[in-house]
C-alpha cells in the first residue's frame, strides 16, 4: 500500500515533523511531498490556499496513479481534497474532516484550536461546508503565525495552545482539535493543560489511520456524480 502524505505548503520542517509522528506498519509505504517553490511557505488566506493547491496538483499529477491513498495536511476545507478527488479514484483524506468526524465520535462537542484570528471565521465556514453543525464545533486562535509554531520558543507555543484549549473547554467543548497540521506533537501540552478526561486530536494521527483503514476496506473515491 502506497500513501501519499502531501504538505501543501513549502515549508518542509512541517512536513518532517508530522510523518515521523505517525507510525509505521508493515506493508504500508509513506510517500511525502512538500509543494514546489514558487507555492507559499505557509497557508493562512484563501490566496495562499487557492495557490497552494495549485502548485501541489501540478506536482502530483504526473505520478497519481502510483499512489492507493492521499493525505492533505492542511487544517482546512483545503480545494487540494477536491481537486484530487475529482482525478482519481483512490480515496483522498483532509485533516480537518478527518479531525472532526473522530472528534464528534469522542464527544458532543468539538474545540479547534488554531494560528491567526483570521482562522476563526475560516474555519467556521469550513466546518459548515464540510457537513458539520457549526453549534457542535467553536473555534479559538492563538494568533500565531504557522511558522512560529516551529520558530518560536516551544514553552511559549505550547502555553499559548494550552491556555486556548483550556479556554474551550470551559466554554463547554469535551473534545480539543489541534487545528493546524504544524501543531503535531503538542497533544501532551494541551492534555496536561485540560486533562486526561478530554480526548485532544491530532488531525494528521486521525486522518492517516482513517486513510489506511479505507484503503483496507477497498474503498474507493465515488464516481457517481460530484467527482464524476
Amino acid at each position: 500500500m502506497r500513501i501519499l502524505i502531501i504538505n501543501p505548503n513549502s515549508t518542509k520542517d512541517i512536513t518532517r515533523t508530522l510523518v515521523a509522528a505517525l507510525p509505521r506498519y508493515e506493508g504500508v509505504l509513506l510517500h511525502t511531498l512538500d509543494a514546489p517553490v514558487p507555492a507559499p511557505a505557509a497557508i493562512q488566506s484563501a490566496v495562499t490556499s487557492i495557490a497552494s493547491a495549485f502548485y501541489s496538483f501540478k506536482a502530483i499529477l504526473p505520478t497519481l496513479a502510483e499512489y492507493d491513498g492521499f493525505l492533505v495536511c492542511c487544517y482546512s476545507a483545503h480545494p487540494l481534497v477536491e481537486m484530487l478527488r475529482e482525478s482519481t479514484t483512490a480515496p483522498v483524506v483532509g485533516i480537518m474532516q478527518a479531525s472532526l468526524v473522530t472528534g464528534l465520535q469522542l464527544g458532543n462537542k468539538v474545540g479547534i484550536v488554531t494560528t491567526a484570528e483570521r482562522w476563526q471565521p475560516l474555519l467556521t465556514n469550513a466546518v459548515a461546508s464540510l457537513g458539520f453543525d457549526t453549534a457542535r464545533v467553536q473555534v479559538s486562535t492563538t494568533g500565531l503565525g504557522v511558522l512560529d509554531l516551529h520558530a518560536k520558543p516551544q514553552t511559549e507555543v505550547h502555553a499559548l495552545v494550552a491556555a486556548r484549549a483550556l479556554e474551550l473547554v470551559r466554554d463547554g467543548c469535551e473534545v480539543i482539535a489541534l487545528g493546524c497540521a504544524g501543531m503535531t506533537g503538542l497533544e501532551r501540552a494541551v492534555t496536561e493543560a485540560v486533562g486526561p478526561g478530554v480526548p485532544v486530536v491530532d488531525g494528521v494521527a486521525a486522518g492517516y489511520e482513517q486513510l489506511l483503514a479505507l484503503c483496507r476496506m477497498k474503498l474507493q473515491t465515488s464516481k457517481a456524480l460530484l467527482y464524476a
